[in-house]
């Protein structure tokens, strides 16, 4: 670094001093849309209406106020309401702009706060170059702070300094950017604030940034890529990784029209910024102040929990799990039971117990797990997204594990599946069957391949690098198969592999109490099948399963029985005793598989001869569930070439685990093949002796 640069660093280092600039006085520049449209009559409520509009923003004194006028308002674009303005608001600078350039005349300047445009309820109005345009004029005017409200907003701010006098919102604010400075060795002003907005809480719907921001901005407050949304949120998650972006709590506001929840009186467009736009944006503020800043400390992990449940208590408990000092974390509950509204209500109230790190949305309808994930996704801005199902009970340092791997890992891995286990319990009457029949194996995939690529893991607790890629909605609402879709495209969007985080754990309880039950593992696996075609390059063939040959003899038999002459009774009975001979022949190869076979000793805690045979019975219960299922979807499908295809689990991870699958494959086909040769030939046998008779 040369001598000049030191000294340059050096001046700007006092010039941001917070303590130098907290001790200034310090000018804000506030953007106040309005209009006159809708009032009953304007020329009779518009000096009461501006006092109370002053009486509810409690503006700074000396602060500059830029108020935003329709092009063509009847009201405000006379020559008298300037008088009014000026009157109401008798302790700011007022300036009244009403010309705007030919590419925005179209639309009403009100538009830029939930107005309704000159163009009608449908217009597209640009309302962020509007307000670009009057960041700029305020910059110009040597405004150093820089908002935007609208004439619908009431600020309430109680609080007195220690000689008791009272204290306005925007000495807060500034108090509020000394201490983000202070506390993360940045240049005062760096950094967002917003105000507790009681009608969206969590939500930064008002964010106040500085003149550092503007200039890093090219003298704008967004990118022009932003057309009438997300341009507040964009500015809160910019300053997220330094720590810079603070929710103010002691100033409460309410947005009567509008805001994150409410319905605006003009037509939505919104950007897709939290990838490209984002991180561009942070690399002009890293290289605008190269000298002045550290690089971002922060991780900005969010928590996705879709719920249909809504269990107040289970989702209470995965919001108490510890954030680290250097994480910055939002939990986004997704409530996909609209029905649910009381419990709903219930949980609702946790974006104002947690303002700020919690935020609930609500899907118009029942649209699955798929789809509810995804709204979480679009609600995040982080660089990484952790999916924990609505029942689970992660550890609470979860956070921290998740945290270290990412510094450790980060750089070469699209995310990180964690460890998910089942409580041990002998009152579970389907924990046994389900460990036996392997059902369960990927849950527990980190533990297994600790510290290595993995192909894919459960969403239940899942963290995944943030990208473009949604959850595939066309599998069932209640899962199966779309962890695997979602996990496989963001490897390939990354091209970057998956990595096990065994220190990450997460408890899930048994589904229905432990009751044994089939009908939930046959969905997932009609979910399942529709990989087969999604991606083929994972898929392999074998002979027939129990299924597959006990229709395919089904069918055989039917066709014999109509081409026969002979009556057809003939042959039902050893055909019969033929299909009971493949399943006794596949439950006989499970039971030796997992009793004195290969797999003997898997699941070492299932101890005793008895409770592992009950277990290993109960198992063939469930593999057929499963197999079934992905027999049904096909058939039922159509995808008769996909009979006797196999989806390769370990996605080309453990070839010889696919080796092994084909080589059981033949060995029970074997067993199941010589009884049915032998009836094969006894029919054909009956057969010719029936011609022959003739």
């Amino acid at each position: 670094m040369t001598r000049s640069s030191v000294m340059a660093e050096g001046i700007m280092k006092l010039q941001y001093s917070p303590v130098l600039q907290q001790q200034e006085q310090h000018h804000l520049g506030i953007i106040l849309p309005i209009t006159s449209r809708g009032m009953k009559s304007p020329m009779v409520d518009l000096h009461s209406y501006l006092r109370q509009i002053s009486g509810n923003l409690k503006l700074p004194s000396g602060s500059n106020l830029y108020v935003a006028v329709d092009n063509d308002d009847a009201v405000y674009r006379r020559d008298s309401s300037a008088y009014l303005f000026k009157e109401a608001f008798c302790e700011q600078k007022v300036t009244v702009v009403t010309e705007w350039p030919a590419a925005l005349a179209a639309h009403a300047a009100s538009s830029l706060e939930d107005s309704v445009a000159a163009a009608g309820a449908e217009s597209v109005a640009p309302i962020c170059a509007m307000l670009n345009i009057l960041i700029k004029r305020a910059y110009e005017d040597g405004c150093d702070f820089f908002t935007m409200l609208g004439d619908d907003v009431c600020i309430d701010c109680e609080q007195q300094s220690s000689d008791n006098q009272r204290r306005n919102w925007f000495d807060l604010v500034v108090d509020r950017f000394a201490q983000i400075a202070s506390l993360n060795s940045l240049p005062f002003g760096f950094g967002c604030v917003a105000l507790n907005d009681t009608s969206s809480p969590g939500f930064p719907t008002f964010p106040i940034v500085h003149r550092l921001h503007v200039e890093a901005m090219g003298v704008a407050f967004c990118p022009s890529e932003f057309v009438n949304q997300d341009a507040d949120p964009f500015v809160y998650e910019l300053y997220r990784g330094w720590n810079a972006s603070s929710l103010l709590l002691e100033v409460r506001l309410t947005n009567a029209i509008g805001g994150a929840n409410g319905e605006p009186r003009y037509k939505r467009q919104h950007i897709d910024w939290k990838n490209t736009v984002l991180k561009s944006a942070i690399n002009t503020l890293q290289s605008t102040y190269i000298h002045l800043l550290p690089p971002p400390t922060m991780l900005c992990i969010d928590v996705v929990i879709p719920t249909y449940r809504v269990n107040v208590q289970a989702l209470r408990k995965i919001l108490s799990i510890e954030q680290p000092t250097t994480v910055s974390t939002l939990f986004i509950i997704v409530i996909d039971d609209p029905s649910a509204t009381e419990a709903a209500d219930e949980v609702k109230k946790f974006e104002s117990e947690y303002t700020g790190r919690v935020r609930v949305r609500c899907m118009p309808k029942n649209m699955g797990a798929s789809a509810a994930r995804n709204r979480g996704i679009e609600e995040s801005a982080a660089d990484w997204i952790l999916f924990l199902d609505d029942d689970v009970e992660p550890e609470v340092d979860i956070l921290h594990h998740y945290a270290h791997s990412i510094k450790t890992h980060g750089s070469r891995t699209c995310g990180f599946v964690g460890l998910t286990s089942f409580p041990r319990s002998d009152s579970a009457k389907i924990a046994n069957a389900a460990y036996l029949s392997h059902i369960l194996y990927f849950w527990s995939i980190s533990e297994r391949f600790p510290e290595q690529a993995v192909g894919w893991g459960v969403t239940a607790n899942l963290l995944m690098r943030r990208t473009d890629v949604r959850f595939c909605t066309d599998f069932p609402k209640t899962g199966g198969g779309e962890d695997v879709a979602f996990c496989l495209d963001c490897q390939e969007r990354c091209s970057l592999p998956l990595w096990s985080a065994a220190n990450a754990r997460a408890t899930h309880p048994w589904w229905d109490n432990g009751r044994f039950q089939v009908v939930r593992f046959f969905k997932w696996a009609k979910g399942d099948g529709l990989l087969l075609d999604m991606y083929p390059q994972f898929t392999y063939r074998t002979l027939p399963n129990v299924n597959e040959l006990t229709l395919l003899w089904v069918l055989l038999i039917a066709l014999i029985c109509c081409n026969s002459h002979s009556q057809t009774i003939l042959p039902l009975n050893p055909a019969l005793a033929t299909l009971i001979w493949i399943w006794v022949v596949d439950i006989v190869a499970d039971l030796y598989s997992l009793l004195i076979g290969p797999d003997c000793s898997s699941y070492p805690h299932i101890t005793g001869f008895k409770t592992r045979f009950t277990g290993a019975l109960a198992s063939t219960i469930l593999k057929a569930a499963v197999e079934f299922g992905h027999l049904w979807i096909q058939v039922r499908r159509l995808k008769i070439h996909n009979l006797c295809k196999r989806f390769d689990w370990f996605v080309n991870l453990s070839p010889n685990e696919k080796r092994k699958q084909q080589i059981q494959s033949c060995i029970r086909f074997t067993g199941y093949i010589m009884p049915i040769l032998a009836h094969l030939f006894t029919l054909i046998v009956i057969d010719n002796t029936s011609h022959s008779d003739l």
